[in-house]
This record gives structure tokens, C-alpha cells and sequence, in this order.
């Protein structure tokens, strides 16, 4: 958590200290030019012999003091913009980098906004209410000063009526803090829902149209956003009302110290120039306790912030160790693995030989997917139970272990970006010549030419442009442009017509050249030339062996080549 600090937001001591120094310049003479001003004024209402030369000064000074306000606080504002945009950038870099080396079970169990929540509104509300902080503070030195040691010097009763209606007033902020925090994180959880409900509607739109759930749903998000709605106002009306009424106190107050400040002065028990720079000078200090009392009442959404961004910071990354990478065979010894209670693996023994192709075979949810993803790090298993000649893949740096792999799953992620962006993010700096010779290599140079701007055609969100067969071809495109030792691949040819799946299986031929391959699929026709096929069943492997050997001994296999047949032969 220390480390956190450090490396986020408040790793900017010098530049906070700067700013606390800035802040503490301008409430004093934000504190001053108004007196001086206001002296001037009265001198020249009230006394009619006041040297010239004297006014002169005054006017000059109060002038001079709001010049040096004016420059005091653009340089603030700069300042201050620059200090949370490079504190927003550097929090955003390290927990960027902390993203990258999460386990997958992490993003699975948070939802999309929960993360962005974190990444964008928590760490600006931490920042902003910081750097708000060391305005209060800054005035608060300032005003602490005038209350202790100069208003009493000027009149002791009129101060002990100013500094009596600060706590009277944060009474009432204490009562509104209160109301807020028993709202708070309920508003948080609705704000949450309504902001998901809202992202699955428009992901959806096109599946509840089909569906003819578009009003069901709509209902959804309209109930939700209502949820909200009540819920933003109900916490309004409870605690502002009362926190307006606090900071109303304290405008009474500088009226109540009009009145019996001009008392005194009938009275002759009080001096009219300290009458009215004690009047300048108690509005000075008010205004700050304003700010004070409205911050006091976020104060408990910077440390819900706080907090989401330490849990979020502390999660336990993937272990990372630094051997070099050798070369050698993949060994699972006794691999169990579970997602919470549900066990998905059971003492997986295999041993993965370099340069041929393994085939993993079975029915849904036997954890063949599961397998792979475990392969490539996305989860942890309960102990360490997959190796690399020998060594324990959590004592390889995960980076250049995760280089030894090309992969190939059904569904590849596209980027709302060019497809040469989206062929070229498998190799850094890679060329435009490398790009297209991996696109020919995967058999989807041509479409690509024939798209409006060839390689620099935009294809939209998830590859909404393309079909499933180009989505697919391009993800082969990477894999050969990245050209790892080790292919995995996930149905790579589900969902596919025949055309599309014949050119995809000829640029997988290619690819899985000289390669180690480990490829998940259904379709045993598509597999059935693979060095050794791998049956599993209800998570434990069945069988081990080419497919004659299966066919001839694993009933398991025997009924999948059986189903496949039946399911080939059918029509309507």
C-alpha cells in the first residue's frame, strides 16, 4: 500500500508542497487586499481631512495586492492543472502495468465499469479532493492565525462572536455528513448497476431486437436509471437542505457582527477603520469554512476511492520470476484447478514434445479451453504443476514466457483500429512488408485489397466490418507475423461455411509448420492427422493416441466420431 502512494498520486511531494505554499500566498492577500481597499473607502467617506498622499497609498496598495492575487492564482491554475494531469497520467501508467500481470479470474469478476470506475472517477475524485485538501489546509493556517492572534487584538468580543458560530454551524454539516454517509454507498452500487444495465443494452441491441425483448429490457434500464434517479435526490434532500442551512449560519454571522461592530463604534468602544477591516477580514474567513463544509461532505468519497484503488492495487499479481528462457518440452504433473468451487481439472498428466501436433478433443465443458488458458497464465493452478524442461513456468518472466506462444481462439478480439493495426499488434515495429507477407501467409491478403482502403480500412468494433472466416483469418495473420515456437488454438474454425473454413485450414497448415501445436476443436475431421489426440472426460484425460488407435480402442472417441459422422450425414 506504501508502495502505492509512492507510485501514484501522492509521488509528487515536491510539487504538492509548492502548491500547498501558493495556496497559503494567496489567502493572505486575498485576506489583506479587501482591507486595505475597504480602509480607503471608509477614510474617504469619513474623514474629511485624510492626506491625499495616504489615499493614494491605500488605493495603490489594494490595487497592487489584487494584481499579485490576479498572477498568484493563474499561475495556481496552471500549476495545479499540470500537478493532477501528470499525477492522472503517472497513476494511470502504474496501474496499467499492474493490469497487465492480473490473472484473467480478476476481469471476470469485476465488471467493465467497476474497472473504469477505478482507472478514471476514483483516482480524479482522490486527486481533486487532494489537492482541495491542501487548499483548506493552506487557508486554514491563514485563518487560524487571524482568529487566534489578530481579531482579538482588534476587538476580543467581536472575535468571540465570530469563532462561536463556527461550531454552531458544523453542527448542522456533522448532522448533513451523517445523512450523506448512510446513502453513499448504496448511490455508489446504483450508479454501478445503472451504468452496466445501460452498457449490456446497447451491446445487446441487436440480440433483444431478434428476440423481441427490446421493451423487457428497455424496462430494465429505465427502472434502474429511475433507482437512480430517487436515490441521487433522496440524498439531496436529506443532507444539503442542512448543510445550506450551516453555511446560511454563517452569512448570518457576518451580519451579526455588522450589527454589533456599528454598536460599538456609537459607542465609541470601537475604532471605524478596525470596524471595517474586522468586517473585511471575518468575510475572509467565512468564505473559506464554506469550501471547508462542502468538502467535508466528499471527504467520504475520496476514502471509498482510496480504498477501491488499494484493493485494487493489492490483488495478487501473477508470480514473475527472471530465468531465462531455455529450450525444451511442456510437462503437466498432477494439474488440478477449480473455478471456486467447482473443480474443472483433475490430475492432468501430459508431456507436450517440441515440433508436433497434440489435438485436445471431448465434450463442452470437459475444461479443454480451460487448459490452454491455464497454459498461457490466464489463471493460477493450485500449485505448481506445469513446467518448461523442467522449471516451473512462474519462474520464467511472464512476458517472455507468454513470447513463446502464438494463439489462435475462436472469437479473437479486434481493435476499432486499421487492419494493419490489428495484424501488427503481434510483433512491435513490425513493417508493412511483414504485415502483408503474414496476411498472404494466412490466406486473407486478397479480401484485404479489396476492402476500401486496403490495409488502413477501420473495421469497426470487434471487427463488426468483417465476417467471422476474415475476423478468423486475421487472427491467423498474427499468429504467423509473431512466429512463436509453440501454436495454441481454441475452434478455430467454429462458426465458419465451408469456403471460409478450406482457407483457414490451409493457412493453419502453414502455421503449424515446424511448429508445437495444440489445437481445441469439435470437429474430429479437421483434427484427425494430429500426432496424438488428446480424449478428455469430465475433466481428467480419457485417452491418449492417433486417431486409428482410437477408434479402434477409446469409446469415448469411438461415440464422438460416431456423433460427428450423424451430425455430417443430417438433413432436413
Amino acid at each position: 500500500m506504501l508502495d502505492f502512494i509512492k507510485k501514484s498520486c501522492f509521488n509528487k511531494t515536491r510539487a504538492y508542497k509548492k502548491l500547498f505554499l501558493m495556496y497559503v500566498a494567496d489567502s493572505w492577500v486575498e485576506k489583506l487586499a479587501p482591507s486595505f481597499g475597504g480602509v480607503a473607502f471608509f477614510m474617504l467617506l469619513t474623514q474629511k481631512d485624510v492626506p491625499l498622499k495616504t489615499f493614494y497609498i491605500l488605493t495603490a496598495l489594494f490595487v497592487l495586492q489584487f494584481i499579485i492575487m490576479f498572477l498568484i492564482r493563474s499561475g495556481l491554475y496552471i500549476f495545479n492543472f499540470k500537478t493532477v494531469s501528470e499525477s492522472l497520467r503517472d497513476f494511470q501508467i502504474v496501474l496499467g502495468k499492474k493490469l497487465r500481470r492480473l490473472p484473467m479470474g480478476f476481469y471476470q469478476s469485476k465488471r467493465s465499469t467497476d474497472l473504469l470506475k477505478v482507472l478514471v472517477d476514483d483516482h480524479n475524485t482522490v486527486n481533486m479532493t487532494w489537492t482541495g485538501i491542501i487548499q483548506i489546509v493552506s487557508s486554514f493556517v491563514i485563518n487560524l492565525v487571524v482568529l487566534i492572534i489578530v481579531l482579538p487584538l482588534l476587538n476580543f468580543k467581536l472575535a468571540i462572536l465570530l469563532i462561536a458560530l463556527i461550531p454552531l454551524s458544523y453542527l448542522f454539516v456533522h448532522i448533513a455528513q451523517r445523512q450523506y454517509k448512510k446513502l453513499r454507498a448504496t448511490l455508489r452500487e446504483t450508479l454501478a448497476d445503472s451504468s452496466s444495465h445501460l452498457l449490456d443494452y446497447i451491446s445487446g441491441l441487436a440480440t433483444l431486437r431478434l428476440f423481441n425483448m427490446k421493451g423487457e429490457e428497455f424496462d430494465k434500464l429505465t427502472n434502474s436509471l429511475k433507482k437512480l434517479k430517487d436515490l441521487a435526490l433522496k440524498i439531496e434532500l436529506s443532507s444539503f437542505p442542512i448543510a445550506t442551512f450551516s453555511t446560511s449560519l454563517l452569512f448570518m454571522g457576518t451580519g451579526l457582527i455588522a450589527y454589533f461592530g456599528a454598536i460599538l463604534v456609537e459607542t465609541d468602544s470601537l475604532n471605524p477603520v478596525i470596524y471595517i477591516v474586522f468586517i473585511f477580514v471575518a468575510m475572509q474567513i467565512y468564505s473559506p469554512l464554506i469550501i471547508v463544509y462542502l468538502n467535508l461532505l466528499i471527504l467520504g468519497d475520496f476514502k471509498a476511492s482510496v480504498d477501491r484503488i488499494y484493493q485494487f492495487y493489492d490483488y495478487e499479481e501473477l508470480a514473475d520470476g527472471n530465468l531465462a528462457l531455455p529450450n525444451g518440452n511442456l510437462q503437466i504433473k498432477n494439474l488440478n484447478f477449480a473455478y471456486g468451487a467447482n473443480p474443472v481439472l483433475k490430475g492432468i498428466n501430459l508431456e507436450i514434445d517440441d515440433n508436433k501436433i497434440y489435438a485436445v478433443v471431448g465434450k463442452s465443458g470437459c475444461g479443454k479451453t480451460t487448459l490452454l488458458k491455464l497454459l498461457l497464465r490466464y489463471y493460477e493452478p493450485e500449485h505448481k504443476a506445469i513446467f518448461l524442461n523442467d522449471q516451473a513456468i512462474d519462474n520464467f518472466e511472464i512476458e517472455k514466457y507468454l513470447s513463446l506462444y502464438g494463439v489462435v481462439f475462436q472469437n479473437a478480439y479486434m481493435f476499432n483500429k486499421s487492419v494493419a493495426y490489428n495484424i501488427g499488434i503481434a510483433k512491435e515495429n513490425a513493417s508493412q512488408a511483414e504485415i502483408e507477407r503474414a496476411a498472404k501467409l494466412a490466406n486473407c491478403h486478397q479480401f484485404i485489397e479489396e476492402l476500401d482502403d486496403s490495409y488502413q480500412t477501420t473495421i469497426g468494433v470487434n471487427g463488426s466490418k468483417l465476417s467471422a472466416g476474415q475476423r478468423q483469418r486475421i487472427a491467423v495473420a498474427r499468429a504467423f507475423l509473431k512466429d512463436a515456437p509453440i501454436i495454441l488454438m481454441d475452434e478455430p474454425t467454429a462458426s465458419l461455411d465451408i469456403e471460409n473454413e478450406m482457407l483457414l485450414k490451409r493457412a493453419l497448415q502453414n502455421l503449424s509448420k515446424r511448429k508445437t501445436v495444440l489445437v481445441v476443436s469439435h470437429r474430429l475431421n479437421f483434427i484427425k492427422d494430429a500426432d496424438q489426440i488428446i480424449v478428455m472426460n469430465e475433466g481428467q484425460i480419457a485417452a491418449i493416441g492417433t486417431h486409428q488407435k482410437l477408434i479402434e480402442s477409446n469409446v469415448i472417441y469411438q461415440n464422438l466420431w460416431r456423433d460427428e459422422k450423424e451430425v455430417l450425414n443430417w438433413n432436413l
